[in-house]
């Protein structure tokens, strides 16, 4: 019977610690600035490289998006490819230096992203809506800062009569 008092009192000591800790954490994340969701980012700079053949032509979309505000912010933009285009590869830039991203089923992806953003490491997303339509997700950019991906896209080359035409594959509303 000698021990437990003494068990007792180390139970009630960690718990007091785990307390004050986890009130801490709440504190500070009670205080911490709210997180802006899906922000429309401007589009800072676009590099294109295309390399066509008679069968296929590959795209590949170097983005850079700004953040012009104060706060940092998860940012969105939808991206409209041209019928018959396809993404085939995605890259986000972490200090400079593209990483893979993989195709997944929308679920399935989504999730993984929930959870990656909860942790604090620096996720990106790109979901198609429709055939010609994605919205891309890169969180998080920095407040009046920028966040690069790389967007592969290809598509089989059609010809008409005796052309094969190529195009430019980005609508963006605003100017860049």
């Amino acid at each position: 019977m000698g021990k437990w008092p003494h068990l007792f009192r180390k139970c009630v000591m960690r718990r007091g610690v785990i307390i004050i800790l986890l009130s801490a954490l709440f504190y500070t994340a009670g205080s911490a600035q709210q997180r802006v969701f899906n922000y429309p980012l401007k589009l800072k700079s676009c590099d294109v490289t295309i390399n066509v053949n008679q069968f296929m032509a590959t795209t590949i979309l170097e983005l850079e998006f700004y953040n012009p505000t104060s706060t940092e912010v998860e940012g969105y933009q939808r991206l409209t490819f041209n019928k018959g285009q396809v993404v085939s590869g995605f890259q986000l830039d972490l200090q400079g230096k593209y990483r893979e991203g993989s195709i997944e089923e929308r679920w399935k992806a989504t999730n993984t992203y929930n959870t990656i953003v909860g942790k604090r490491i620096d996720p990106a997303i790109i979901q198609m809506y429709s055939p010609t339509e994605y919205g891309l997700n890169i969180y998080p950019v920095p407040a009046k800062g920028s966040r690069k991906v790389k967007i592969t896209l290809q598509e089989l080359m059609k010809e008409d009569g005796s052309v094969i035409t190529y195009r430019l594959p980005m609508l963006f509303r605003d100017t860049t």
